[in-house]
């Protein structure tokens, strides 16, 4: 029995409870948009309604209220609306309880029993529809308000420049595009298939709560929980930079500047979507992190993202979301999906040292494998770069720099072991004999030297058959007396991993 619709058609009224039929549309600013108009109490404007898009639920809408409290619900339906009134005899009780305490709702009932004419129509209903007083309306009217979010409210435009509120962004439809346009366009969101795989690797926990057919590919987001106290320690240490000793060892750091390799944040790795057997590589992607109550880890968007998934926001989380396409003409049938991630190799800062002459024998142990090593220099000389390397552009440019040979025993590739001076280039400087030729030119020798903020370390690998590594050091105006050389080493330190989805 829709009684609804039933009141829609004139079977009953509720004027007995002082609610009179009156218009159907309202003008009032605070009327929701979409909103169907029940009856209004004759008093300050205030009406009941449902809502278009909110379901089966009854608003109050009371113009003279609070800017941002102008609309709230009163009952999960139109039945429970009708068993409120009958329970408590008059609708003010029905609009005003959610501002009430216990108390002052049993005075006010105490004081203002319910008239002839709404018993009689409360009679009337439990007899002709079969339905019952709810036997605790107060508590009912609390709960319901107390789990309401004003947000879900569709208000006119004009209503926020009337109460001088800002209007809320509009809440887009999760969508995912292989793209990575977010709608622009005509491409068709991809279709989502459950996957809502956990698996530990690498020392982490990582989730992949959905896979996203589209035409072109495979979308997927993929999780991983980085550890929060190293997070934290190592965004605290990266904020406020050194500390003196005595407050290094207060915060139990022991070591106050952070290298950006020990950020938990950055672990970096590859993936290949195994389709049906077929294996791909991801072609695009994008990511980010979340680390709450933090100024660069805290957006909006990741905010909403990881709320989608159910994901604990108190958690360090760390997302990237990542494309394969197909690698059939067309969509297939997908049977079986699997994921295989490797790690990018983790890049670690090693020992600082300096040459005095060649040859020299320069000890040291790896910083991630532990492996005892032996640096010689086999080459080493001071340099100048010639004059025909110089441009008239109106600039001078460092050509001062010092030049090394070396290998390293034993042997690691050039992929995993480089050398670089801890000093940067020289920045270009006006030249006082010449003009300055234009932006465009100038912009682009710095680019040729090395940069717009000058040039950088110039490291150049041999064959790994020479197993012989070059470097060279930062240019300056003037010779480098001595050069601090750093030594800078990438290496695996996770396993690859197979993960079965489908």
């Amino acid at each position: 029995m829709d009684l609804f619709k039933l009141y829609k058609n004139n079977e009953f009224d509720l004027s007995a409870f002082g609610i009179q039929r009156g218009e159907r549309r309202s003008d009032y600013f605070c009327t929701p948009r979409g909103a169907e108009i029940i009856g209004w109490t004759g008093v300050d404007g205030i009406h009941y309604c449902t809502v278009k898009g909110l379901g089966k639920t009854v608003f109050a809408v009371s113009p003279m209220s609070l800017p941002g409290e102008h609309v709230f619900p009163v009952a999960e339906s139109f039945d429970d609306f009708l068993r409120l009134l009958m329970a408590c005899g008059d609708e003010a009780y029905v609009e005003q309880a959610h501002a009430w305490t216990k108390e002052r709702y049993n005075e006010f009932s105490a004081n203002n029993p319910s008239s002839p004419e709404a018993k009689a129509q409360t009679e009337q209903l439990k007899s002709k529809y079969s339905i019952t007083a709810i036997e605790e309306p107060f508590e009912y009217l609390k709960s319901i308000y107390q789990g309401f979010d004003p947000a879900v409210i569709p208000y006119k435009s004009e209503y926020f420049d009337m109460v001088d509120l800002p209007e809320p962004k509009k809440k887009q439809p999760f969508s995912v595009y292989f793209s990575l346009t977010n709608g622009v366009g005509s491409e068709r969101a991809g279709e989502k298939k459950d996957i809502n795989r956990h698996f530990s690797w690498g020392g982490s926990e990582w989730f992949i709560p959905a896979a996203y057919i589209c035409a072109k590919g495979i979308v997927l987001d993929i999780f991983m929980e980085a550890d929060g106290e190293k997070t934290y320690d190592f965004i605290f240490r990266q904020t406020y930079g050194s500390v003196d000793e005595q407050e290094s060892k207060q915060v139990g750091l022991e070591h106050p500047t952070p290298s950006p390799e020990d950020n938990p944040l950055a672990f970096d790795f590859d993936a290949t979507l195994a389709i049906n057997g077929r294996s791909v590589k991801n072609r695009q992607g994008q990511g980010n992190c979340w680390v709450k109550d933090t100024e660069l880890y805290a957006s909006e968007e990741m905010k909403e993202l990881i709320d989608h998934y159910g994901i604990d926001d108190e958690k360090c989380i760390v997302w990237r979301r990542m494309c394969f396409p197909w690698a059939t003409k067309s969509k297939p049938n997908i049977k079986t999906l699997t994921l295989e991630l490797s790690q990018r190799p983790h890049a670690a800062l090693g020992d600082c040292f300096s040459v005095e002459r060649a040859p020299q024998e320069i000890h040291f142990t790896h910083p991630i494998t532990k492996t005892p090593h032996i640096l010689t220099v086999t080459e080493y000389a001071l340099d100048k770069l010639s004059k025909h390397a110089r441009f008239s552009d109106g600039y001078e440019y460092p050509a001062f720099c010092a030049k090394m040979a070396y290998s390293v025993s034993p042997y690691i590739s050039p992929i995993g072991f480089t050398v670089s001076d801890t000093r940067r280039s020289d920045p270009p400087r006006r030249s006082p004999e010449a003009k300055a030729q234009s932006y465009d030119f100038v912009s682009t020798a710095l680019k040729i030297i090395g940069g717009a903020d000058g040039p950088e370390t110039v490291a150049i690998a041999a064959p790994s058959e020479q197993r012989v590594g070059y470097a060279c050091s930062a240019l300056t105006f003037e010779p480098q007396k001595t050069v601090t050389w750093q030594m800078l080493f990438r290496e695996k330190t996770v396993k690859d991993a197979v993960i079965p989805l489908i």
